[in-house]
């Protein structure tokens, strides 16, 4: 849970005078994680190189929702935030961009795909840490 900032807190203080001392730090917290539960993502794996466009995340949203979904910018930018990343979500699903699951199973499954691949020779550990490197780095070798 993230707390909101002294400064924030100072402008609900202003913005919402009628509350008692210890009902603001509850509305702050309360609206604190309404912000965190409206940005959630759900559980995902990108296939290939989805995610490295460079593109600001709420613009692939804004973008998605327009040009997949063709909804109008302004009807895109109206959209309450959870409902957008699941539209979106939905959308790169359908083309294949990502799998919406568990996320832990998914690492799990490439995991035991990539030890196979080892023990059967296909995959040398040297290319495997160039391919670690590269991601890390934004597919930059």
């Amino acid at each position: 849970m993230h707390l909101p900032s002294a400064l924030r807190l100072a402008w609900l203080n202003l913005r919402h005078r009628r509350l008692p001392e210890g009902e603001l730090l509850d509305a702050c917290i309360t609206f604190a994680d309404y912000v965190s539960t409206a940005q959630r993502l759900p559980a995902f794996t990108s296939k290939g190189e989805a995610g490295h466009s460079g593109i600001p995340w709420l613009q692939a949203l804004k973008l998605t929702l327009m040009q997949k979904l063709h909804r109008s910018e302004a009807d895109a930018l109206r959209a309450p935030l959870q409902l957008a990343i699941m539209d979106c979500f939905a959308v790169w699903a359908g083309a294949g961009t990502l799998e919406l699951g568990d996320r832990r199973q998914a690492m799990l499954d490439l995991l035991a795909e990539t030890e196979a691949k080892l023990a059967r020779g296909e995959i040398s550990l040297d290319e495997l840490h160039a391919r670690g490197v590269a991601a890390v780095r934004g597919g930059q070798p």
